[in-house]
């Protein structure tokens, strides 16, 4: 229900002040699926303005054990604000479904770019290897690891910058140590795929598959059989093309080291360091005062020309609101206290120091064998929204 709101307020102030619901929102555009669900552009209807709304539905995430992630996806969004990280606007729950309201970012996803051009040339790669870094180092920062660091994850804003998205999978640690094996195969650590407890490090192995990836246009271990593949991985000989720059190899060795303590990105100041980045101004590129090597082709808010088209020019049907189907009451309790509303807050203050470096003793990331839980490469099954 709606709270009360004082005469006199400013539309904007009562529109934070109530808990929203799925009738605030109008329907525009699919514009992608996940693991768990699909992404809408969406307008607010009496603000005008336009939105990403991920919908998900609870039977599905209950069915498949996955409901602890988007609240720990919701709870993760809700406590952080990074400008190359995509903002939760607010959260609610229908008697189906949850939905998650962010920032558009309509420049496309960073996969969709690499399979239309092929691969980046070494400037815009070291543009946006150094911006997705400057992200994985600010969750590290706050306990968080990411564990799904892939080019479909990271999205280009109308204005050229990388903004990390999809927390599905992501982890708010204690002592900055898990065990669950998620994520997608290509771009996890050997430590995930031995089934070890594993630490920040493995977002820098994702980092060095996904930089691998934009440059070769492939990820740097492939294999039509999973296990295979897995073997590949765990064994970490990187094979690499003639073309790839003395530089560029030294930076992929770095973070693609099976050696965990010795897998360069921890240690941002030495990682920042390396000849790769060399002509990078690090705090002009944090405030966004470095212009992007790449511009997205698109026009105004509403353009969705950089989503793929067999997302885009799929009607917006969604199946018809139900009550949640054969939920226990223990089940309902996962979302209990879902909704949220993001208030004004005072300039970003993000941490951007190379002097934080997360502790983890190296013993207890190669010990302590867990069970997959989610298995593979960690995607679900799509489910109809």
């Amino acid at each position: 229900e709606e709270e009360e709101e004082e005469e006199g307020e400013g539309e904007e102030k009562k529109r934070r002040k109530r808990k929203h619901k799925r009738s605030d929102y109008e329907m525009l555009k699919l514009v992608g699926k996940g693991g768990f669900g699909k992404v809408y552009q969406v307008r607010h209807i009496r603000g005008g303005k336009i939105y990403a709304m991920k919908v998900l539905k609870k039977s599905f995430l209950v069915e498949t054990d996955n409901a602890t992630y988007t609240r720990q996806e919701r709870d993760i969004l809700t406590s952080v604000t990074h400008p190359f990280i995509v903002q939760l606007h607010a959260a609610f729950q229908t008697n189906s479904r949850v939905c998650l309201v962010m920032n558009f970012v309509n420049g496309g996803q960073l996969f969709w770019h690499m399979r239309k051009m092929s691969m980046f040339s070494q400037k815009v790669v070291k543009f946006y290897v150094a911006e997705i870094s400057i992200a994985i180092h600010f969750l590290h920062s706050k306990g968080i690891i990411h564990r799904d660091l892939k080019p479909e994850n990271i999205l280009l804003s109308a204005d050229g910058h990388v903004c990390l998205t999809d927390f599905g999978f992501a982890k708010e640690t204690g002592d900055g140590h898990t065990g669950t094996w998620c994520g997608t195969t290509e771009y996890m650590a050997p430590e995930i795929l031995k089934k070890n407890q594993y630490s920040y490090p493995a977002d820098w192995w994702s980092l060095g598959a996904v930089t691998y990836d934009m440059l070769s246009g492939k990820p740097p271990f492939q294999h039509a059989n999973e296990a295979k593949l897995h073997e590949l991985i765990v064994k970490g000989k990187v094979k690499f093309p003639k073309y790839f720059s003395p530089e560029v190899i030294q930076l992929i060795k770095g973070l693609l080291n099976v050696k965990i303590d010795q897998r360069i990105g921890p240690d941002l100041r030495k990682f920042r360091q390396m000849r790769f980045f060399n002509g990078i101004a690090w705090k002009k590129l944090v405030e966004k005062e470095i212009d992007p090597p790449f511009l997205p082709k698109v026009g105004d808010e509403m353009d969705v020309s950089c989503f793929d088209k067999k997302y885009t020019s799929t009607p917006v049907l969604e199946s018809p609101e139900v009550n949640a189907l054969g939920l226990s009451e223990s089940q309902e309790k996962c979302f209990h206290g879902f909704s949220y509303v993001r208030t004004p807050t005072s300039p970003s203050g993000f941490l951007d120091s190379p002097s934080f470096s997360p502790s983890f003793p190296s013993s207890s990331l190669s010990s302590s064998p867990l069970t997959a839980k989610e298995g593979g490469s960690g995607e679900m099954m799509y489910e109809k929204v």
